[in-house]
């Protein structure tokens, strides 16, 4: 019975991990690409708040730029490469835009295979940090979980060796 219940603990953690690794891949991939990225100057060509839709509120920022590579005006560049868009209070994207005003110079950074694909900010935006925390916390706790099953099955396994000796030595 340990060994089935060791042996699916260690399924576990390992389809969870494996699970995490690829849900981390597939959020942080596009920010990772981004220190690849080349510099390039641009100009703000759209600095707007968006309502989110939500019932309880949020904004979202709305930022484009313009940037020129290779003889080629591009107008798609973004302020990051969020795979989701975030819904912020009212003053903290109402502070992004002041930043980011229209006819704004920026230093923006554009991928190199594919120049259309263009950012201002190669940092994390603030979802990032949350779901590096969330599974951070995640995975603290079923190590943790693990790391107290395997420490239980070797105390069971200890005092079934113990037995043994024991009785082996009571019928001697």
């Amino acid at each position: 019975m340990e060994r089935i219940g060791s042996s699916f603990m260690t399924w576990f953690i390992t389809a969870f991990v494996l699970l995490t690794g690829v849900i981390w891949f597939v959020l942080f991939y596009p920010l990772v690409q981004t220190w690849f990225y080349e510099p390039v100057a641009g100009i703000v060509v759209q600095s707007e708040m968006e309502d989110c839709g939500m019932e309880v509120g949020g904004y979202s920022e709305e930022i484009r730029f313009a940037y020129t590579v290779g003889g080629r005006t591009f107008r798609d560049g973004r302020l990051r490469c969020d795979i989701a868009r975030m819904c912020e209070s009212k003053d903290t994207v109402t502070a992004i835009l002041e930043e980011y005003p229209v006819g704004a110079k920026v230093q923006g950074w554009y991928d190199p295979n594919r120049p259309q694909i263009a950012v201002i900010e190669r940092s994390p935006a603030e979802m990032h940090w949350v779901f590096i925390s969330v599974i951070c916390g995640f995975l603290f706790i079923f190590f943790c979980i693990w790391g107290m099953q395997r420490s239980n099955a070797r105390r069971a396994a200890e005092l079934k060796r113990r037995r043994k000796a024991k009785n082996a030595s009571a019928k001697e």
